[in-house]
């Protein structure tokens, strides 16, 4: 898929914008730079640093229209000489499902923005999807109120922030065992290769399997290996994952609170 760097960087933007662009032709079809004003205008809103600013190159979005029109999600209108595009009524489907139930990460203000384009839009969205058939069926009527429903995305969110935390609390425990025993193994007196080996067989780091923990240390300064074992797990730890965890509990205790403020 030729719009995969695209869609994988921006899909948040360029798929809400193009809901947006097509909302906003009411049926007489949008053009490839009403995307890319609402992509950067969504991308504003998101992150309202203007060193964040969304910039979007003429030619993905041509490319992510083409894919869009390939999978008959998206159709071309013949007025004039200007290309002119609609969303199908699977099209407006397709998105909004990519949207709400991408598996992709997403940093806390692009998930918020999220929540407040599926919340504040969501009566719009409906109407749109309505109106590009003749038949909307219930099945089809609580399928798209279960897509749309606030309380799921952010209780899918919640879930995944939990176990972020948990992870990085795993972390954090390990590191504070390796710095407790390489300091118990110095004071005992053991050989400096022999104490790695120990750490290495009960308290494995992560990309041990990449690089084994005993080549990971050979390949470091002879005065800072000991440091790395001992005096670094226990710098990490304080400095970069007891706050991360505290900021991810902090954003928790915000979803918790705006769960219910957003449903429908």
């Amino acid at each position: 898929m030729r719009n995969e760097t695209l869609a994988r960087r921006h899909e948040l933007f360029v798929a809400t914008a193009t809901l947006a662009s097509h909302a906003s032709a009411q049926g007489h079809g949008f053009r490839q730079r009403d995307i890319r004003f609402f992509a950067e205008l969504f991308s504003n809103w998101a992150h309202p640093d203007t060193n964040s600013e969304l910039v979007i190159q003429n030619v993905q979005i041509q490319r992510y229209l083409l894919y869009l029109s390939k999978e008959g999600f998206l159709k071309s209108l013949n007025k004039g000489n200007r290309p002119l595009f609609k969303l199908t009524r699977i099209g407006l489907l397709e998105l909004l499902t990519r949207l709400v139930e991408s598996k992709r990460e997403r940093e806390p203000a692009e998930f918020l923005f999220l929540v407040y384009f599926v919340s504040g839009y969501r009566e719009w969205l409906i109407r749109l999807i309505k109106d590009e058939g003749a038949q909307f069926p219930p099945s089809m009527q609580i399928e798209l109120g279960a897509l749309l429903d606030t309380n799921t995305l952010v209780q899918r969110e919640l879930s995944r922030i939990s176990k972020q935390i948990t992870k990085l609390k795993m972390r954090i425990e390990d590191a504070t065992r390796t710095s407790t025993l390489v300091a118990e193994q110095i004071r005992k007196g053991e050989q400096f290769d022999q104490i790695v080996r120990e750490v290495e067989k009960k308290i494995p780091y992560e990309l041990n399997s990449r690089r084994p923990l005993s080549e990971l240390i050979s390949s470091i300064q002879p005065d800072q290996r000991l440091w790395e074992l001992r005096d670094g797990n226990r710098m990490r730890a304080k400095i970069i994952w007891e706050p991360a965890v505290k900021l991810l509990d902090q954003y928790r205790r915000l979803l918790s609170g705006l769960r219910t403020e957003t449903n429908p």
